[in-house]
């Protein structure tokens, strides 16, 4: 799909993983890109890989999505940098594998306030200007957790809970606008060498599921061009998706418990 000129898609957490990746299929499709990340995380590099291999602008703004006025920070932004906004992705987000009560109660927030709380901000801050695009796009990450309670992992996969029963409420409050709105849930993504051991020692299933964060990515923009309510990433997490409605939820706990212990 060609974008129009100066069509640009703003991107949480950027700079790396995930959020790298959909700027770089972003950018190959020919949309110019603005991400928001944390200082000093990957952001010149980022710059030059996309600006040496695609002819799109690149704008970059280096803050706390959390800190207070941050918000507001980031739509000041796109107003001084006159972008024309088509596409936000929130991809910004923290998981963990640990038992609950070993958790700080400052990281508890931490994952609330940034899964949770930043995206919902941040969407409604960024709608105003979406609805002046004939057709535009949210895509929101949420997590193939969000389909389990999941032991050791209980806040994270809620949170992701919250996001893809928000994504589809808003897809619908937004449909006449032309606004897409697409949540996409992958299960294991390889953004780093500690994860791929986390997943390794999670089981055989988190192995043979999990992805690197370009296939995520090309999946993910594909679902959110056609405009489809979510996307599990990878055929064999498609497919194991399906176990949740085999197998009864308790031994689905049950057999997650057993998996994440070996991770923690």
């Amino acid at each position: 799909m060609e974008s129009e000129l100066n069509t640009y898609a703003l991107i949480t957490g950027g700079s790396s993983g995930i959020g790298k990746a959909l700027a770089m299929e972003l950018a190959s499709r020919g949309y110019d890109i603005a991400i928001v990340a944390l200082p000093n995380t990957g952001q010149k590099e980022v710059s030059q890989e996309i600006k040496s291999a695609y002819n799109v602008n690149f704008k970059s703004l280096e803050l706390n999505i959390l800190d207070q006025g941050a918000i507001s920070q980031i739509s000041a932004w796109v107003v001084s940098e006159q972008m024309n906004l088509q596409i936000l992705i929130n991809n910004a987000g923290i998981g963990y594998a640990a038992e609950f009560d070993s958790l700080e109660g400052s990281f508890i927030s931490t994952v609330i306030d940034l899964n949770i709380k930043a995206t919902t901000l941040l969407s409604h801050a960024m709608i105003p200007f979406l609805k002046k695009q004939r057709q535009s796009y949210i895509l929101n990450l949420s997590s193939a957790a969000a389909f389990y309670s999941m032991p050791y992992k209980s806040v994270y996969a809620a949170s992701k809970r919250y996001v893809l029963d928000f994504s589809s409420a808003l897809r619908e409050e937004l449909s006449s606008f032309n606004i897409g709105v697409t949540a996409v849930c992958p299960a294991g993504v390889i953004t780093s060498n500690e994860i791929r051991e986390r997943i390794k020692a999670a089981g055989y299933m988190a192995k043979i599921s999990a992805l690197e964060p370009s296939q995520v990515a090309k999946e993910a923009v594909n679902a959110m061009i056609k405009r489809k309510a979510k996307i599990i990433p990878g055929k064999m997490a498609k497919l194991i998706s399906w176990t949740r409605f085999i197998i009864p939820p308790g031994m689905q706990r049950k057999i997650i418990a057993k998996n994440f212990r070996k991770a923690i």
